[in-house]
């Protein structure tokens, strides 16, 4: 009897704990952005650009020049506007960081301020700490397309 009970708590304990590790399943995603300043100089840190996480609806996005730079992108087909799931703003050294990401797919958008360009990918989150880097260039500065990462 002893031995059913202790079997039948350690089985409870250890489901409670499963439980409490799944809805811990965040992480911390964090992007270090710069651009091109010029060939002296090189490529500096880009202060208060943006970085835009939107959660992955396999939904196919209008990409234009000014929807991504502010958060916001239209579904293709009916033209329905989609803001950004979380955001960060870019600090001294180029680094924004978005903290309790729940695990899962993200379309990542960075959003540059030395440059005017931005740039997309999908990202998976699926541990403790995302990290990437985007350094921006000046070839595409003034077009409406997205920089290649």
């Amino acid at each position: 009897m002893k031995k059913t009970f202790l079997l039948l708590v350690s089985f409870l304990f250890i489901q409670l704990l499963v439980v409490s590790a799944q809805e811990k399943r965040e992480g911390t995603v964090e992007v270090n952005v710069s651009y091109f300043f010029n060939k002296n100089q090189g490529y500096k840190p880009d202060v208060n650009a943006k970085v835009f996480l939107f959660k992955d609806t396999q939904q196919p996005y209008i990409f234009n020049s000014i929807g991504p730079t502010v958060g916001f992108l239209k579904v293709e087909g009916n033209e329905q506007s989609v803001k950004y799931d979380y955001q960060a703003k870019a600090n001294s050294q180029g680094v924004a960081t978005i903290q309790k990401v729940p695990y899962g797919t993200y379309l990542l958008i960075v959003a540059g301020e030395g440059r005017k360009l931005y740039s997309k990918k999908i990202i998976t989150v699926d541990s403790e700490k995302y990290i990437d880097t985007k350094n921006f260039g000046y070839k595409g500065e003034y077009g409406d397309a997205p920089e290649e990462w």
